[in-house]
């Protein structure tokens, strides 16, 4: 009986491997418990201390328009939100969404709608942070925009058959955007 150590034989040959595998698989077999353990303790802390993971995607906040008329929250959270527009009305509808300045007025709020139109309520407007586009009926369209805290406007601009644009038939609607109190967390969307 030979005791010679070459390819094939030997005590590696015992276990069918080479020199230098078993140490190898020793090591992936400890990297991999240690990230498990790694996991198990996040996941713990987490559950116990009501940490919320990263969130894949901003919040999604549903516009619901119709004929003539808007429906979403009256509370949205403050910073990057994604807007979904939803049609279910018989024409197009966009929805504008635009952040009033403190103590400015909506455009529905005018005594006369073209008011606004002529630029008499429009100078109390602040910034536009974006729109989801035109939708046609039975369609939406979706877009990210970054809202800052602050008392918003949602308003279509489309113009009927007619000529009269939708928001001057009341297609305009007011509503909140709040930032986290300290120590709180993020402001969900109500949908």
């Amino acid at each position: 009986m030979s005791h010679a150590y070459g390819p094939g034989r030997g005590r590696w040959a015992t276990a069918g491997m080479k020199p230098g595998r078993a140490s190898n698989l020793g090591l992936a077999i400890i990297c991999m418990l240690v990230s498990v353990v790694a996991l198990v303790g996040v996941l713990t802390l987490r559950a116990r201390y009501g940490i919320a993971g990263p969130s894949s995607s901003p919040p999604l906040v549903i516009i619901t328009a119709t004929d003539y008329g808007f429906t979403l929250p009256d509370t949205l959270p403050a910073g990057p939100v994604r807007l979904r527009l939803v049609n279910r009305g018989g024409e197009p509808h966009d929805a504008v969404v635009t952040r009033l300045r403190p103590g400015a007025e909506a455009p529905g709020s005018a005594e006369r709608p073209d008011d606004w139109m002529r630029g008499d309520v429009l100078p109390g407007w602040s910034d536009d942070p974006g729109v989801p586009g035109t939708v046609l009926p039975g369609h939406s369209a979706e877009a990210v925009v970054t809202l800052k805290a602050g008392r918003y406007v949602v308003a279509c601009y489309v113009e009927s058959p007619g000529g009269v644009m939708h928001v001057m038939k009341g297609m305009a609607r007011e509503f909140e955007v709040v930032a986290p109190r300290p120590g709180e967390g993020p402001v969900r969307a109500a949908t």
